[in-house]
């Protein structure tokens, strides 16, 4: 276990809002909060995508280190739905296109995110998907990659997978979903650019801090590991989103390379 802090969102009067085009419409305020992260590397054999919502799974990428954005947006999504149809038994895997993202914990001198393929860490703890926002991105995958066939369970898959060597300075924690509870959660307009487009205009949710919540991580990640997590699910029987964030690690060394990282996710259809 390490003491770290997590940033946590604060409730705020009507509709919370992100909003990249308009800054000043931003209504969402962020404050740390201290928390217990639990290594779960000792107990990952235990771990159930469907009951804890996340484990870590070896998976060695022939792609992942060395490939381009257009191969890693081609050939790596290509590879990574391959291995969640097999890892969940799924009858159709399709990514979710605009959700692969490549992220750096801290740029360069002089560098900023506009200047190369390479995101900040989203360093505040969140759920990516509802019911609304997983609505519209069914539609734009019937868009992208052609109509989808009837179903009976849809899951969304999310994952995360470190391409810089360790220690890392820092990494991705997720919450044990049945330690958070519905209260502490509340919606948020996410407005990344035009809000006709669902990739750039979508709803997720927020959380209040609560030392109820019982954090995760794992630590020293390496590039033929994979963590996979559940961001979505129709089966109300089943873990339906993990709450997760980006974290610094407070014991990391003061030479540890800025932490580089591939997240990708993918929707299993069920029959």
């Amino acid at each position: 276990m390490i003491a770290a802090e997590i940033n946590y969102a604060l409730k705020v009067d009507g509709r919370a809002r992100f909003d990249l085009v308009e800054k000043e419409r931003t209504t969402v305020n962020i404050a740390p909060a201290p928390v217990t992260v639990r290594d779960a590397r000792p107990r990952n054999a235990e771990l159930d995508l469907d009951v804890n919502g996340f484990r870590l799974y070896e998976h060695d990428s022939a792609i992942a280190v060395t490939g381009t954005r257009q191969e890693l947006e081609t050939a790596y999504l290509d590879e990574m739905s391959a291995f969640i149809k097999e890892l969940t038994g799924a009858r159709e895997v399709r990514p979710q296109r605009s959700g692969m993202q490549i992220r750096r914990s801290r740029m360069n001198k002089g560098e900023s995110e506009s200047m190369n393929d390479h995101l900040l860490p989203a360093a505040f703890a969140h759920l990516d998907f509802t019911d609304r926002s997983m609505e519209s991105f069914l539609e734009l995958s019937a868009t992208d990659d052609g109509p989808i066939a009837p179903y009976g369970r849809m899951a969304l898959f999310q994952t995360w997978r470190v391409i810089s060597p360790p220690p890392q300075d820092n990494l991705l924690a997720v919450a044990d979903p049945t330690s958070v509870p519905e209260e502490d959660i509340f919606l948020m307009d996410t407005r990344l650019g035009p809000e006709n487009f669902p990739s750039c205009f979508f709803e997720s949710r927020l959380a209040t801090a609560n030392p109820q919540h019982s954090w995760n991580y794992f630590p020293d990640m390496r590039a033929d590991e994979v963590l996979v997590f559940k961001g979505y699910d129709t089966d109300p029987s089943r873990v339906s989103g993990v709450m997760h964030t980006a974290f610094r690690i407070p014991d990391a060394p003061a030479d540890a390379l800025p932490r580089e990282s591939i997240e990708a996710r993918f929707m299993a259809f069920f029959d």
